[in-house]
């Protein structure tokens, strides 16, 4: 059977991919043939600088998900904690990844898989493949390949792991006692049960701000809660609209802390120790893939700018 590595993963404070992999690689047969998934290294360190989880998973501390209208909304403040610490200058969080989390190191993997007599390699880019629709078609062209069943159902694809939520959602929150809403994201992995009803654009709410992430958010309540709803609309309203606002200024904090890859390269054009740092980590498994898939290379849309960026340093 075939075996699949992620190159793409990197270690975090507590977890060291790497080193699980290193291991790994002396129980498979070296026969095997080997399916490396890869990805545009741009965007793999922005993801490693912006990779985050509520404060409740790497920590013991507690974090509230249960609110009513007494509880101070400053609660909803300083939920998340970054792999590589946001209390760091951004020189020095971009040398913490590419030195100690080193989300590039996995060339070194590839040359022990040589060692120890692998030959027979596919290559995957990774960095379209986010649609449920294009995973199904991804899989089915993948079993033919490597002869394992077929999938069909495109519903099996549709779990997406929404960072930008870590820590924030879901939420409930409660008026007077009686009244109660539910605050998540919007996904098809939410199933609604037969009492509850989405009643965001009943109560007049602006969510569109939340739609700049992976998916939007919505608003739940019992059906059994409407009367008082409408007896009450303009409070319910306000004091929604005043919980919601609150969530939306944390989160606009947090999203206005994280990098993208444009950002990255207008860093490196400005910072030449760091740009030549990151050439030289990136180095060998850029070699690695240039070799053997030069198209894969040909279509990183960012890493193409950045050494266009070089270029134009020299």
């Amino acid at each position: 059977q075939p075996c699949v590595i992620n190159l793409t993963a990197y270690s975090s404070a507590e977890e060291d991919y790497f080193d699980d992999l290193n291991t790994y690689l002396y129980l498979i047969h070296p026969k095997t043939k080997i399916l490396c998934l890869v990805r545009d290294p741009l965007p793999r360190l922005k993801s490693n600088l912006n990779n985050h989880l509520g404060k409740n998973v790497w920590t013991e501390q507690q974090l509230k998900y249960f609110f009513n209208e007494k509880d101070n909304l400053k609660e909803l403040e300083n939920r998340v904690l970054y792999s590589n610490p946001m209390n760091q200058l951004f020189t020095k969080r971009v040398e913490f990844s590419l030195r100690e989390l080193n989300c590039f190191r996995y060339s070194d993997i590839f040359e022990k898989m040589l060692q120890l007599g692998f030959e027979n390699f596919d290559f995957l880019d990774i960095q379209q493949y986010i649609e449920p629709e294009k995973i199904l078609n991804l899989m089915q062209q993948l079993s033919k390949k490597y002869d394992f069943p077929k999938p069909l159902n495109q519903e099996d694809f549709t779990f997406r792991w929404i960072r930008c939520y870590e820590g924030f959602l879901p939420l409930w929150y409660e008026l007077n006692s009686a009244c109660s809403f539910f605050i998540t994201a919007k996904t098809k992995e939410y199933k609604k049960n037969e009492e509850s009803i989405e009643i965001s654009s009943d109560l007049k709410l602006d969510l569109s701000w939340f739609n700049q992430f992976e998916t939007g958010i919505v608003i739940y309540t019992q059906k059994t809660n409407l009367a008082f709803i409408q007896q009450n609309f303009d409070y319910v309203h306000f004091k929604l609209k005043e919980f919601i606002d609150k969530l939306k200024e944390v989160m606009e904090f947090e999203n206005q802390r994280k990098t993208t890859p444009l950002k990255l390269i207008e860093f490196f054009k400005n910072h030449p120790r760091h740009r030549q740092l990151f050439l030289n980590v990136i180095q060998k498994e850029i070699e690695v893939i240039q070799q053997r898939r030069p198209d894969i290379i040909e279509n990183w849309k960012d890493y193409l700018n950045f050494l266009k960026m070089c270029k134009g340093k020299e």
